[in-house]
């Protein structure tokens, strides 16, 4: 097993580190072992459970109720979807779902900001028919999308999707066209999702999210090179309530563009907000955060290195954004963990009327987080700390495996992580010339 996503995780100056090492029991399994035949059974149940609730059709988020920050054409359009784009539907025996009216609904979130106004135009008649009073019509001329199911050892669950979207300018120039397109696919781990749609629901989510993002910010330069799109105006920036505690976002980056499913939730996360909460931080989840600033800090969209994070940050439109959602600062974590290989040794055998295993087995594990505290007033660099725990656990085995000293490496470096976390925002909020009342 490997450090997920580390191409992309490097390590950025400025950062919280928090490094948890823990040696984690191992026992091999054969396929003639009692092992084997609960992990079969387990499969199995899981297979089972995921046919009785996963045929149900899965409504997917709509996209957020905020524009995307773009540059807006000072244009009227119409708007035109084709009907293989707006009736296209998944269905499959496990997994169901309205794709066509999730991408209908996201491609109106990208137009309502693109546009200074738009109008939905009907089949019939046909709008190349007739004489309209717009500057262009933008159609969504079709979709193709494709879902793939694998399984819980070895065939990853895979989702593409591709559009065509024209721009059909009504003074004669050159129609402009966009062929934006994502692929993705999911390795699940057995047992992961006893409802299929669980796994399934955020993949297909984020591919189509990722699609429109690139679609949104392509046509926005676009539309800016052919002088329809202005700069925006001056933004008025919120005050900063320093009678209220910092509220915290919390987002995954640099984030791997091959993992969306992990840039709307994962496990690290939810162990940092837990934490955050406990010393009574308001936080808002990378979810809200990567909606506020749709589509900039998209898996595919995002900045690449710490200047070009902080150049965005520093952007009156999304310090702004950020301001009208009461966030003081953002942390932005990466990391994953390692295991190594197995040590030692156990022997596990079946016979006539019963089973058994003997031995003393143990793997090390290793968990590395990042983070850095940026404060959204652009006060300064990123904010960073250190630390460093260790945990054991082994299990011997004499008949049955044991655990006899857990370790979770990953739940301690969450909490050591977000301990430091809060420290940092302790530290800089002392150094303000105006503390807070908390």
């Amino acid at each position: 097993m490997t450090i997920e996503d580390r191409d992309h995780d490097q390590v950025l100056p400025g950062k919280v580190q928090a490094t948890v090492h823990s040696e984690i029991a191992w026992c091999s399994r054969r396929r003639n072992t009692a092992v084997y035949r609960l992990a079969n059974a387990a499969l199995a149940v899981s297979a089972l459970l995921s046919a009785l609730v996963g045929c149900a059709a899965v409504e997917l988020p709509p996209p957020p109720t905020e524009k995307p920050l773009v540059p807006q054409a000072q244009a009227h359009v119409g708007v035109y979807y084709a009907p293989q784009v707006r009736t296209a539907v998944e269905s499959q025996p496990l997994f169901a779902s309205d794709i066509g009216a999730t991408s209908v609904a996201w491609f109106r979130h990208a137009f309502g900001a693109l546009f200074a106004e738009t109008t939905e135009l009907a089949d019939d008649p046909p709008w190349r028919s007739r004489d309209l009073p717009l500057q262009a019509v933008v159609e969504v001329e079709s979709m193709q999308f494709e879902l793939s199911m694998g399984n819980d050892t070895n065939v990853p669950d895979r989702v593409s999707v591709a559009y065509r979207v024209c721009l059909y300018p009504a003074d004669g120039q050159a129609a402009q066209c966009w062929t934006p397109s994502a692929s993705h696919a999911h390795q699940r781990r057995m047992i992961e999702c006893f409802d299929i749609r669980i796994c399934l629901g955020p993949l297909v989510e984020g591919t189509i999210r990722e699609a429109i993002a690139g679609f949104t910010s392509s046509a926005a330069a676009t539309l800016t090179a052919r002088a329809w799109a202005s700069v925006p105006g001056p933004v008025v920036e919120s005050a900063v309530d320093r009678s209220k505690s910092p509220r915290v976002g919390v987002l995954w980056w640099p984030a791997n563009p091959n993992n969306v499913r992990r840039a709307l939730l994962s496990d690290v996360e939810v162990g940092l907000v837990r934490r955050l909460a406990a010393a009574d931080l308001p936080v808002a989840s990378q979810r809200e955060v990567r909606d506020a600033l749709f589509p900039l800090m998209e898996p595919a969209t995002q900045p690449t290195d710490e200047t070009a994070f902080a150049a965005l940050i520093a952007r009156d439109d999304v310090r702004a954004r950020l301001a009208r959602h009461g966030l003081d600062y953002i942390v932005t974590f990466t990391g994953d963990t390692q295991a190594a290989q197995a040590e030692g040794f156990m022997l596990c055998g079946t016979a006539y009327g019963g089973g058994g295993c003997l031995g003393f087995m143990w793997r090390h594990e290793t968990t590395v987080l990042d983070a850095a505290l940026w404060t959204v007033d652009g006060g300064g660099p990123p904010l960073g700390v250190r630390s460093t725990a260790s945990a054991t656990r082994i299990t011997p085995a004499l008949l049955v495996p044991l655990t006899i000293i857990p370790a979770h490496s990953r739940d301690e470096a969450c909490d050591l992580l977000g301990t430091n976390i809060v420290d940092a925002i302790n530290l800089r909020e002392a150094s303000q010339t105006t503390p807070r009342t908390r």
